[in-house]
């Protein structure tokens, strides 16, 4: 009777295999449903919730008002395919979960044509936390900084004078939780950020900490105009956008980057 049991829980699965995707929250989700054109109802639900979408009410109902403004549902019958195309705007982590396509014919649910379509909602890196740490000699010391990695891996990046400081120590991640030391020069303004693990974030960008900030100065988010000449001067002269320090202890010769 088990045997039985599970034989038929497996045909129900493969009947109904969920297809997944996943898109980073704030991008657009386009989910497309085939149901038989024969059909005289179909619906559409997130998760095990009321129904949002009925053919033959033709209208979204029983959805938030945090939803209904990014929900769209088309109806697409072309050249004897029929589709219902789920269209989700400025993804948010309340739209996570599965949607369930449901067909009826004459009152009755045709349970072969139950389409589910799972969407997974990556999480945009967190800001970064960074602290002034132990002194690495006379002139560098180390900044020790922390984020919530979220749903995807990352790393954290720091800039001086507009170039990019190097790495201390690589990512490590306990948890959720992302540790990294950077090397940066003393008591000089450095800027700090999180960043998705393939995205280098440029100067502009990278602000979630300010370390060594003069309180009587307003903090200037971008390099200055000057800063942007010399970095144009020296990509002229071949430098191809980077830049040679002298040696640092037990670091050797480090190259900073320098992002325009």
């Amino acid at each position: 009777m088990a045997k039985i049991v599970i034989l038929i829980t497996l045909l129900i699965f493969a009947r109904n295999v969920c297809r997944g995707i996943s898109i980073m929250q704030g991008q657009e989700a386009n989910l497309i449903f085939p149901y038989p054109c024969d059909s005289t109802e179909v619906t559409l639900q997130h998760s095990y919730r009321a129904p949002f979408y009925c053919s033959t009410e033709g209208s979204l109902i029983f959805l938030p008002d945090s939803q209904a403004q990014r929900f769209e549902v088309k109806n697409v019958i072309n050249n004897g395919s029929c589709s219902l195309d789920l269209t989700i705007r400025d993804l948010m982590i309340d739209d996570e979960g599965t949607y369930i396509l449901l067909v009826y014919k004459d009152g009755e649910i045709l349970g072969d044509h139950t389409h589910r379509i799972y969407l997974k909602v990556d999480y945009p890196p967190d800001k970064a936390l960074c602290v002034v740490g132990e002194d690495y000699d006379r002139e560098w010391v180390a900044v020790d900084c922390t984020a919530n990695a979220r749903s995807l891996p990352g790393k954290i990046e720091c800039y001086q004078d507009g170039l990019r400081m190097p790495h201390l120590r690589d990512p490590a991640l306990t948890g959720s939780l992302l540790k990294q030391s950077i090397i940066i020069r003393k008591s000089e303004q450095v800027y700090c950020c999180y960043s998705a693990l393939n995205v280098n974030k440029s100067r502009c960008e990278c602000d979630d900490t300010v370390l060594f900030q003069d309180e009587f100065h307003r903090k200037d988010p971008c390099p200055s105009i000057t800063t942007q000449m010399s970095t144009e001067s020296m990509s002229q002269k071949g430098n191809v956008g980077s830049l040679v320090t002298p040696n640092i202890p037990g670091l050797g010769e480090v190259i900073f980057v320098v992002q325009t």
